[in-house]
């Protein structure tokens, strides 16, 4: 349970040897498939690419704002803050948030990479 103004919390992954235009598109298809609407995106490199979005909002909470910044060395950052600025517990959700987000992410790595033997046996 993370305390703060608003409550929040941010995780760093390092992607490993994964394009970073394939770790891009992993991203939003796990976004996608986590039913999170993205609400802005800047994809320049050199200057930083960010994706933003929302979760829906639940019983349990107003909803929580996304932000994931992307670095040059395939490293991914990744903040769950609550939407509310004056909530200050989150009770773990915006945790859960980041552990849900990590764990598709990966789905679509295995994915890709899946595919992309299946297509190299296939030559």
């Amino acid at each position: 349970m993370t305390f703060g103004f608003p409550a929040y919390h941010t995780e760093n992954y390092q992607a490993g040897a994964v394009d970073p235009s394939e770790l891009h598109a992993a991203v939003k298809m796990a976004l996608n498939a986590l039913g999170w609407s993205i609400s802005a995106e800047r994809p320049e490199p050199g200057r930083g690419r960010d994706i933003s979005c929302r979760t829906s909002m639940s019983m349990w909470s107003w909803s929580e704002k996304i932000s994931i910044t992307f670095s040059d060395d395939c490293s991914v950052s990744i903040t769950s803050k609550c939407v509310l600025l004056t909530q200050c517990f989150d009770w773990g959700k915006n945790r859960a948030n980041v552990d849900r987000f990590w764990l598709a992410l990966l789905r679509e790595l295995i994915l890709n990479q899946s595919k992309e033997s299946i297509k190299a046996a296939g030559k």
